[in-house]
């Protein structure tokens, strides 16, 4: 009997000793990643998460591929209409636009997944910024703030592009995309053609306002300059010609 007890409460012990290592193990980040609370402790960690959003960015369901010389390209009649069903059967579908083909909807969903995967990490990264001001030197708030902001911007418009509604066919108050601006994991409703724009425009704003002459590197230019060019193009349907002269001599980056 006593060896029954003893062996009972070795057993016992080895399987508490067991779950308080298996939790540290759990507990253990690992190698290559770092935890939200670790990597927003500094002012590094949020140019890193920037930094992380064009990673993301560079995907090829995004744009390193189906946003620039991919699907997109094909849409816009950049290459030869004759594709061949033997090259690859999502380009020729995507030539004859034919939008219910399976492997031309697993595309579209891609990119909008991925797109709207960097808004969130846009929108995580804005509203920690704002609890967090005493971690940033200088005017590293200001730039990073901004930086994002115009980011948000031109992921959005993109979306609006490429998913929305024709303007000239349906007008501007249909429904057209979830413009997103918290981090939550509820659902934004869809915003209106009109309303998108227009949230694409006060984003780039604040941006504008947030940003100096010395932070506008030309890689930013070229993020920033072409949604803010491009709502331009579509606002004269909505706003009058005075209207935007004015907003677009106001607007530095297009100097």
């Amino acid at each position: 009997m006593y060896k029954k007890k003893l062996l009972i409460l070795s057993l016992v012990a080895v399987l508490m000793l067991s779950f308080t290592a298996c939790k540290k193990w759990v507990d253990v980040e690992p190698p290559l990643q770092v935890g939200e609370n670790t990597l927003l402790s500094n002012e590094q960690g949020f140019r890193d998460i920037l930094n992380g959003v064009y990673l993301q960015m560079g995907a090829i369901n995004s744009y390193g591929r189906d946003m620039t010389f991919g699907m997109m390209s094909i849409l816009g009649r950049s290459y030869d209409t004759t594709i061949s069903p033997a090259i690859d059967n999502m380009f020729y579908q995507s030539a004859r636009y034919n939008f219910q083909d399976a492997s031309v909807r697993t595309v579209h969903k891609n990119i909008w997944d991925n797109l709207y995967f960097s808004v969130g990490n846009l929108n995580n990264l804005l509203t920690t910024m704002e609890s967090k001001k005493e971690l940033f030197s200088g005017n590293n708030y200001n730039t990073i703030k901004g930086e994002a902001l115009g980011l948000r911007a031109f992921i959005h418009f993109d979306l609006l592009r490429m998913f929305a509604p024709s303007p000239a066919a349906a007008g501007f108050n249909v429904p057209a995309i979830p413009y997103v601006t918290r981090f939550s994991p509820y659902a934004t409703a869809f915003s209106t053609t009109g309303a998108a724009i227009d949230s694409c425009i006060a984003d780039l704003k604040n941006a504008q306002s947030l940003l100096s002459d010395a932070d506008m590197t030309p890689g930013l230019c070229k993020v920033c300059c072409p949604a803010f060019i491009s709502t331009k193009a579509i606002l004269p349907m909505r706003k009058p010609l005075h209207y935007l002269l004015s907003t677009a001599k106001s607007f530095r980056w297009q100097q």
